[in-house]
C-alpha cells in the first residue's frame, strides 16, 4: 500500500500508539497489503555514523509493530533512502517521495538535511520529523 493518501493508517505511524493495532491484536501483522514509511536518513557521508544507529533503531521498531499486528492489520515496511549528510540531496528525495503522494516521512536527525525538506515539505502539507 504504498503512499495511499486515503489511508489514515499512515498517519498513525508517526504517533506512539503505532504499536498496536486498531482492535489490539498481539497477531503478526501478515497477508495485507503494507504500509510503507519512507524515511530519508545520513546512511552516507559525514555523519553515517548516526544515521546508521537511527536506522537500526527505525528497524527494531519496525519489527515490534509488525510483530504486534501492524498498523491496522496491515504490515509496516520502512523504506530508506540515503540523503549522503547533504540538504541537497535530502530535498531531492524529499520532491520525489511528495511527487509519490507520500503523506508522511521520517527524515534526518541533523540540522543541516533536515532543515530545507522540512520547510518546502511544510508547505506542500507533507508530515516530516
Amino acid at each position: 500500500m504504498p503512499y495511499d493518501s486515503s489511508s489514515s493508517a499512515v498517519g498513525c505511524a508517526s504517533r506512539p500508539s503505532v504499536l498496536c493495532n486498531a482492535k489490539g491484536d498481539r497477531a503478526d501483522a501478515q497477508g495485507a497489503s503494507p504500509i510503507e514509511l519512507p524515511s530519508i536518513l545520513s546512511l552516507s557521508g559525514p555523519v553515517a555514523y548516526a544515521g546508521k544507529d537511527e536506522q537500526q533503531t527505525i528497524q527494531i521498531i519496525e519489527g515490534i509493530v509488525n510483530k504486534t499486528g501492524g498498523i491496522q492489520g496491515h504490515p509496516l515496511k520502512v523504506v530508506f533512502y540515503d540523503d549522503q549528510s547533504n540538504p541537497q540531496v535530502a530535498v531531492q528525495l524529499m520532491s520525489q517521495l511528495i511527487a509519490h503522494n507520500a503523506p508522511v516521512v521520517l527524515g534526518p536527525m541533523f540540522t543541516a538535511p533536515c532543515a530545507r525538506p522540512r520547510r518546502w515539505s511544510r508547505r506542500r502539507g507533507v508530515m516530516y520529523c
